[in-house]
């Protein structure tokens, strides 16, 4: 590794923290939303229940309820294949936030206890578990900034134009809003830059299987976070197809392995996406 690849990689670690920093000072701790209300409710039920069930109520129970209320209710599941209650979402955000509940339950709750309050229709909004998830989109988003800014010098460019794109990406974007918040966006962000700098690292490496299998690890992470981020997908996928053509000399089984390598990690998500289906819906492709 030369001195100029050693530098960006601290300038990148600075990143990483300041921006994570300064995410956790304006995270939110309590849910506004209702996709943020039924990942999390994923993500205890895996926790706690080895399940994929959620309590919220569906819509039509709220609206044949006279003692509840539909006017701000959007945490609403849907009725499963059982009959059971279950989120509409991708299951990559909740699995991400596996490790966060576990620690905002059993530690962070010792430090920090924080009161538990619900809605109206029973949902936990506030409480150390939902604080402690929250703080994984704090540092989703801190690792965002620093992959954009050593996907810039990959590139070609100048550390302090990969600077300037970092910094835009925290002031002039959306990123920090959703930073301080648990929707999935900043996964959905993280995992589209990682597909982009997996390939383009994977360009000029010695050996291109490794930075392959982490750009389809985080491609799969990505449909299995929003399914509708395919068509995002598919654009740097024909552009891994080019590259790799053109770096094997349309040698058809190099070609063919470092496909693989790219391919079997978005084929294992694949499969968890199918698998999370059929237990909610009994089809591996409805999504809800």
């Amino acid at each position: 590794m030369d001195s100029g690849r050693r530098g960006a990689g601290v300038v990148a670690a600075l990143l990483l923290v300041a921006v994570t920093l300064l995410n956790v000072a304006i995270s939110r701790g309590v849910f506004l939303y209702g996709d943020d209300t039924l990942m999390f409710q994923v993500t205890r039920s895996i926790v706690e229940d080895r399940d994929v069930r959620v309590t919220s109520p569906t819509w039509n129970e709220v609206a044949d309820n006279p003692a509840l209320d539909t006017a701000g209710f959007t945490a609403a599941s849907i009725p499963g294949v059982d009959g059971a209650r279950y989120a509409k979402y991708g299951v990559g955000q909740s699995l991400v936030a596996i490790p966060a509940f576990i620690a905002g339950t059993h530690w962070i709750s010792r430090l920090l206890p924080l009161d538990i309050r619900v809605d109206a229709w029973g949902n936990e909004y506030t409480g150390t578990p939902i604080y402690a998830v929250g703080l994984v989109n704090a540092l989703i988003g801190g690792m965002t900034v620093a992959l954009l800014f050593l996907l810039s010098v990959a590139l070609g460019y100048p550390q302090r134009t990969g600077f300037v794109l970092a910094g835009l990406l925290v002031t002039g974007t959306v990123l920090s809003h959703y930073a301080a918040s648990f929707l999935s966006e900043p996964l959905s962000a993280l995992c589209l830059t990682a597909v982009v700098y997996g390939i383009v690292r994977a360009r000029n490496a010695e050996s291109a299987s490794g930075w392959l299998a982490l750009s389809g690890f985080a491609a799969g992470l990505a449909l299995a976070t929003k399914i509708a981020l395919v068509v995002a997908v598919i654009a740097p996928g024909l552009w891994l197809l080019w590259l790799l053509w053109q770096r094997e000399r349309g040698e058809i089984r190099a070609v063919g392995r470092m496909c693989l390598a790219w391919g079997a990690p978005v084929a294992l998500w694949l499969g968890v996406i199918g698998a999370y289906n059929w237990l909610r819906f009994g089809s591996l492709t409805e999504t809800g």
